[in-house]
C-alpha cells in the first residue's frame, strides 16, 4: 500500500490575527490554504486587547505561545540578552556604522527587532522539538515574523520562508526613522515577498530581493451583485473610509469641502466619515466650525460588515482618500468595486488602482481638492464611470483569484 504523503505543515506568523480586528484580509486567504489541504498554525505576536480569537477554518489551529510572551518583562528580558550575543545584531550595527546611518533611535530599533526575532525563532524551535515538521515559515508582514522564518530556513528548521509586503513594512522612506532593520542581511534566506502592488515589488529591490524573489500577490475583495447609487441632481455625497491619524489628512478633506460649499452654493453637500483615532475629538471640533452649510455625519469605526451594510443602504457619489501615505488602499477598493469611483492622491500605488482622471496630486492642497470635486459632480454619478471603476476592480482585485494563485505559487515553493 501506498503511504499517503502527509500534508504541508505552513507556520504563519501574524501581527494579532486571529485576536483584534485587523488584517482582515487574512480570513479569506485561509479559506483558500484550508481548501489545499494544507495544516496551517497561525502564530499571533499578540493578542492586543481582545481575549477571544476570530473563527477561522476547521484545520487551521491556533498556537498562543508567542502572544503569552510577546509582552513579558521576563520573556523581553531574555531575548534581548540573546540579541546582544548573537552577531546578527553585530552585523547590523557594523552596516548602520558604515553606511553613516547609525543613529541612537535606529539603534534602538535594530535592537528591539533582533530580540523580536530571537522570541519568535525559539518559538519556532520549540514546535519542532513538539513533533511539528515546519514546512514553511509565512509571515503576514515585511517584519520580524519573516526575519525569524530566515533564520529558521537558514538553520534548517524549515525549508521556506515567504512574506507578503504591504505599506509602512515595507516603504523605507515612511517606516520610523526611515529604517527597515535585518532585512539587508536576511534578505537572501527569504524564498519569496509577495508585494501587494507593482511599485511596491519594485521597491524590494532596494533591500537585496532578486527578480526571482520578488512577486506580485494583489489583495482582493468580493465581487457584490449589488451597487451603490449615486445621489439626484445638484447634490454630492462625498465619504472617505480610515482611521484618524495625523498620516491619513482627514483635515484636508474638511478644508476643501468647505472651499467646495464657497465655489458652488448651488451645491447640496454630505460628507460622511467612517472610521476613528486619537484625533477623531480635533476632527469632530474642525468639522463643526469648518463646515457651515454642509451635512457631515462622523460614524465612527464600524467593523467590515457594518461597512458593507452601509454602502448597501446609503448613496454615495464620490469616495476621497487625502493621506499623505499609502500602499493600495482597500477601503478605495470596497468603494470602487460597488461602483463608487474614488478620488485620491497619486502616492504609493494608488495609481494602480485609480483611474488617472480621478487622481490627486501627492499633497493636495485644499483648493486643488475642492476645484477637482467641482468639475467631477455630474461625472461621478455617470453609469458609465461608475461601471468602469468597477470593472478595474473585479479584473484586478478580485480575492479569489488573487488569493488563490498566491497561495499555489507559495505550495509551489516546496517542490523547487
Amino acid at each position: 500500500m501506498t503511504e499517503m504523503p502527509a500534508r504541508p505543515t505552513v507556520v504563519w506568523v501574524t501581527s494579532l490575527y486571529p485576536f483584534g480586528d485587523g488584517e482582515q484580509f487574512i480570513s479569506a486567504e485561509l479559506d483558500v490554504w484550508a481548501r489545499h489541504g494544507v495544516r496551517v498554525i497561525m502564530l499571533p505576536e499578540k493578542r492586543g486587547s481582545v481575549t477571544t480569537a476570530r473563527t477561522m477554518p476547521d484545520g487551521v489551529e491556533l498556537c498562543t505561545t508567542l502572544a503569552d510572551r510577546w509582552d513579558s518583562p521576563r520573556w523581553q528580558a531574555l531575548s534581548a540578552a540573546r540579541a546582544l550575543v548573537d552577531p546578527m545584531w553585530w552585523r547590523e550595527l557594523g552596516q548602520l556604522i558604515r553606511t553613516r546611518r547609525a543613529t541612537p533611535e535606529r539603534i534602538r530599533i535594530a535592537l528591539r527587532t533582533s530580540a523580536q526575532v530571537e522570541l519568535i525563532e525559539s518559538v519556532l524551535a520549540e514546535l519542532s522539538v513538539g513533533g511539528i515538521t515546519l514546512d514553511m515559515v509565512y509571515g503576514y508582514w515585511l517584519s520580524s515574523g519573516v526575519f525569524a522564518g530566515a533564520r529558521a530556513r537558514r538553520s534548517g528548521l524549515t525549508r521556506v520562508a515567504v512574506c507578503r509586503a504591504h505599506g509602512t513594512d515595507l516603504w523605507e522612506p515612511i517606516r520610523q526613522a526611515q529604517y527597515t532593520p535585518l532585512v539587508r542581511q536576511l534578505a537572501a534566506d527569504i524564498d519569496l515577498v509577495g508585494a501587494i502592488s507593482l511599485s511596491g515589488s519594485e521597491h524590494l529591490a532596494r533591500y537585496g530581493f532578486t527578480t526571482a524573489q520578488r512577486h506580485v500577490a494583489r489583495l482582493g475583495v468580493q465581487i457584490p451583485a449589488q451597487v451603490t447609487s449615486a445621489s439626484g441632481p445638484n447634490s454630492l455625497k462625498v465619504l472617505s473610509v480610515s482611521s484618524l491619524t495625523p498620516l491619513k489628512r482627514v483635515d484636508r478633506i474638511i478644508h476643501a469641502l468647505a472651499r467646495l460649499r464657497q465655489i458652488r452654493p448651488d451645491l447640496s453637500i454630505t460628507w460622511t466619515h467612517i472610521g476613528s483615532g486619537p484625533l477623531a475629538g480635533e476632527i469632530e471640533e474642525l468639522a463643526a466650525r469648518e463646515l457651515d452649510g454642509v451635512e457631515h455625519d462622523l460614524l465612527g469605526q464600524l467593523d467590515h460588515d457594518q461597512v458593507l451594510e452601509w454602502y448597501r443602504t446609503h448613496e454615495v457619489d464620490v469616495v476621497v482618500n487625502t493621506s499623505d501615505s499609502e500602499g493600495i488602499p482597500v477601503s478605495l477598493m470596497e468603494a470602487m468595486v460597488r461602483g463608487v469611483p474614488a478620488v485620491a492622491p497619486a502616492i504609493g500605488a494608488v495609481d494602480e488602482l485609480v483611474p488617472p482622471e480621478l487622481l490627486l496630486p501627492p499633497t493636495p492642497g485644499a483648493q486643488e481638492l475642492a476645484e477637482k470635486l467641482s468639475v467631477l459632480t455630474d461625472e461621478v454619478k455617470s453609469p458609465e464611470l461608475r461601471q468602469k471603476v468597477r470593472s478595474m476592480v473585479e479584473t484586478n482585485y478580485y480575492a479569489e483569484a488573487n488569493h488563490t494563485a498566491f497561495v499555489q505559487r507559495l505550495l509551489s515553493l516546496l517542490d523547487e
